[in-house]
Formats: C-alpha cells, sequence, structure tokens
C-alpha cells in the first residue's frame, strides 16, 4: 500500500503543487504580496501598464506615448507587440499577470530542466526522485520578468 504513493508521476505532481503554491501569493494576496523590485517594479510592469493604458499596442514605431517624457517617447522603445508578457497584461491586472507570467515560467522550468537530467545528465531510471528534486529547486530559484 505505501508502495502507491512512491512513484514518479505522484511526486511530479507534488512539485507541480509546490510551483503552485509558491505563486499563490500574488493571486491570494494581490498588491500586498511580496515582488523582487529588481527589474520589476522600477521598469517592467510599469512600462506594461503605461503601454496599456495609452492604447499604443498595436500603433507605429514612431507613434509617441504621451504619458512618458510628455510623448517624446516613442512605441518603439517597448517591447514588441507579440512579447507573450505584453499579452498577459493586457488582459489581467498588474499583479495577478505578474503572478501568471512566474507560475508559467517556473513549470516550464521545472518541465525543461527535468526533460534535461532525464535524457542527457541522470539517465538512471532509478534516480527519478534526484530529477524531480533537482528540476524543482532549479524551478524556484529567483528571477526578474526579463526571465519569461
Amino acid at each position: 500500500m505505501a508502495r502507491k504513493f512512491c512513484n514518479k508521476p505522484f511526486f511530479i505532481g507534488i512539485a507541480c503543487l509546490i510551483i503552485g503554491l509558491w505563486t499563490a501569493p500574488y493571486f491570494i494576496l494581490g498588491e500586498d504580496a511580496h515582488m523582487r523590485i529588481h527589474d520589476n517594479l522600477d521598469s517592467n510592469i510599469a512600462w506594461y501598464k503605461v503601454l496599456k493604458e495609452s492604447g499604443q499596442l498595436f500603433a507605429p514605431g514612431e507613434a509617441p506615448i504621451g504619458q512618458i517624457i510628455n510623448g517624446e517617447l516613442k512605441r518603439n522603445a517597448f517591447y514588441t507587440e507579440f512579447y507573450a508578457m505584453i499579452a498577459l497584461f493586457m488582459v489581467f491586472p498588474p499583479v495577478i499577470a505578474y503572478g501568471l507570467s512566474q507560475l508559467i515560467t517556473r513549470l516550464l522550468a521545472f518541465i525543461g530542466m527535468y526533460l534535461l537530467l532525464k535524457d542527457f545528465i541522470v539517465k538512471d531510471e532509478r534516480a527519478w526522485f534526484i530529477q524531480i528534486g533537482t528540476a524543482l529547486t532549479f524551478s524556484l530559484i529567483p528571477f526578474g520578468l526579463r526571465g519569461c
């Protein structure tokens, strides 16, 4: 009976649950959640919010963004409209969009590292616990929005 919980899919599910819990404060606490300031609150999130509120998402590159430097800043100074983070910030409020970006990026980091370890580094089928644990640890390291 105890062997039932000691398998690879169960621990992959536990790892995904841990990643979900790691990002849950953004969805539960909203604006009261802790965020790393570096590359987030000082620039990126503000840029996404200004771009959303300016209505210039699909504007030509030379279109002025009126909220910054009295319109001297042009649209081409921002990320392209096809950048996935822009899409998240256009659809969701800033904190939810940030939380979703963290969740997506951390899940992809977990899956990518797990597959890398499984296929190329730790190929032993009996070492699945090391593969999952290392991938989970990798997915929880801090990074900014530019890592997305």
